[in-house]
């Protein structure tokens, strides 16, 4: 809640609106994209970071603010933008068995959006429990997700997480 990356100023609560799909305010048409990342909730705002921090102008960040119904047609129209042949990645920090990962896999495929962009998945193993329980598990699976979600492997690390295929 109080990340300065999220919040927004008066003017937009008074005279702007809800956005379901939040485009990458980065992003401009001349630049090289090399991976698309498309997430929800706070994943976003790490990634945003992770980005900034490692300097990459190379990757794409697509957040959505709504799930259900799933925004089709604006998913559609931020995913235009960008060269077909780029690899598009929903992330998400909750296991694979939980977060947002099944329900878009089946909604991409239902809105044929799996015709002009392969959805390919990055999120933690399958669990009974949402979380590891362990704060300092919690930070070291986080930094393998974000570096996977970057195309980045972490050097000596044995991944933990969960790259989804369909």
């Amino acid at each position: 809640l109080r990340e300065p990356f999220v919040t927004s100023p008066l003017e937009a609560l008074c005279e702007g609106g809800f956005k379901a799909v939040i485009e990458d305010p980065e992003f401009t048409p001349e630049q090289k994209v090399s991976r698309i990342i498309i997430t929800n909730g706070k994943i976003g705002v790490d990634l945003q970071k992770a980005r900034t921090e490692a300097g990459r102008d190379d990757l794409a960040l697509i957040r959505l603010e709504q799930l259900y119904p799933l925004p089709a047609e604006e998913i559609r129209a931020a995913l235009s933008k960008y060269p077909s042949d780029v690899p598009v990645y929903w992330v998400q920090e909750e296991p694979r068995n939980m977060g947002g990962w099944y329900f878009m896999k089946v909604k991409w495929d239902e809105f044929g959006l799996e015709d002009d962009w392969k959805l390919r998945g990055i999120c933690r193993p399958e669990s009974a429990s949402p979380s590891t329980g362990s704060k300092k598990m919690h930070k070291i699976e986080q930094e393998e997700l974000i570096a996977e979600a970057m195309g980045q492997a972490k050097s000596g690390s044995t991944p933990k997480r969960s790259t989804a295929k369909a």
